[in-house]
C-alpha cells in the first residue's frame, strides 16, 4: 500500500473534483520524494516532487514541461499546497483546452 502525504492527497482530490475524466495510473511516496500520474485518452500528466515539484504533460506522445505553457509556474515550484493549487488551476485550463472536441 502506498504511504500518503498531504501533497498527494491534495492532488488526488483536485483531479477527482475538477478533472474526473483523468484516471490515476500510478502513485508513489518514498519520503521525501512523491510522484503521481494521471491519464485520459489523449493526455497524461505527471507530477513529481520533493522540496520542489514539477508537472509534465504528455500530449499525443510528446512530453512538455508545464512551464512551457505557463511561465509563471517557475516562481511557484517550491512544494507547498498554495503553489500546487496555483499550478493545478492553470493546468486545468490547459487540459480542458487540449481535450476540446
Amino acid at each position: 500500500m502506498v504511504k500518503e502525504n498531504e501533497y498527494l492527497l491534495y492532488i488526488k482530490c483536485f483531479f477527482e473534483e475538477n478533472l474526473p475524466d483523468y484516471k490515476l495510473q500510478q502513485e508513489n511516496f518514498h519520503d521525501p520524494f512523491w510522484y503521481v500520474e494521471y491519464k485520459n485518452q489523449k493526455v497524461s500528466v505527471i507530477i513529481s516532487g520533493d522540496i520542489g515539484f514539477q508537472i509534465t504533460v504528455d500530449f499525443l506522445g510528446a512530453k512538455y514541461p508545464f512551464w512551457q505553457y505557463d511561465y509563471s509556474v517557475n516562481e511557484k515550484s517550491k512544494t507547498s499546497i498554495e503553489n500546487i493549487e496555483d499550478q493545478l488551476s492553470s493546468l486545468r485550463k490547459l487540459l480542458l483546452d487540449l481535450t476540446k472536441e
